[in-house]
């Protein structure tokens, strides 16, 4: 009978205790996350209200230029609170909860800038005073053609427990 081979005994030995770290640091890690997110559909010109903040997203546009689809929607806010966004607390950076989602295809981030196009800062974001800011997207047009339903903009306000999706689902024909 074969003694086995000392190097296969521990590199075995390795893995499962590899193994046993992974998912242990995976359960801690996911222990105290409980938020559920529920999801809310939006519509274009009209105002939505949270204790903390109310919001509208106004004239959506769709442009093809070139291989890129440009996506521009005005977007109205009035925070009442700070609130984590980005999962940082007390943050006013509302845009990084913010993202162009093409199902099955790649997201896209927030370009934000003001009335006057000049990129938006944190000291510009007033508590309690309705602000309108230009949100830009940009995405290929594979991607976008590769989406499997509507492309959509989507918003996540953190709320106690939880957090709220708002979808504003954009028509392809707009553009």
């Amino acid at each position: 009978m074969r003694r086995p081979n000392w190097k296969i005994v521990v590199i075995s030995l390795i893995i499962v205790a590899l193994g046993v770290g992974v998912t242990w640091r995976y359960q801690t890690v996911n222990a105290g996350s409980n938020q559920s997110i529920q999801e809310k559909r939006v519509y274009v010109n009209r105002e939505y209200q949270t204790p903390a903040l109310k919001f509208s997203f106004n004239r959506p546009t769709i442009k093809h230029q070139g291989n890129l689809v440009k996506v521009r929607v005005l977007f109205t806010i009035d925070q009442q609170t700070k609130l984590a966004y980005g999962d940082r607390p007390a943050n006013l950076a509302f845009w990084e909860n913010v993202r162009l989602e093409v199902p099955y295809g790649l997201s896209a981030i927030a370009h934000v800038v003001g009335i006057n196009q000049q990129p938006v800062h944190l000291n510009q974001i007033k508590l309690g005073e309705q602000q309108l800011f230009q949100m830009s997207f940009q995405t290929t047009v594979t991607n976008w053609q590769r989406a499997q339903s509507v492309p959509r903009i989507i918003f996540m306000v953190p709320q106690k427990q939880s957090l709220v999706k708002y979808e504003l689902f954009l028509n392809q024909e707009l553009g």
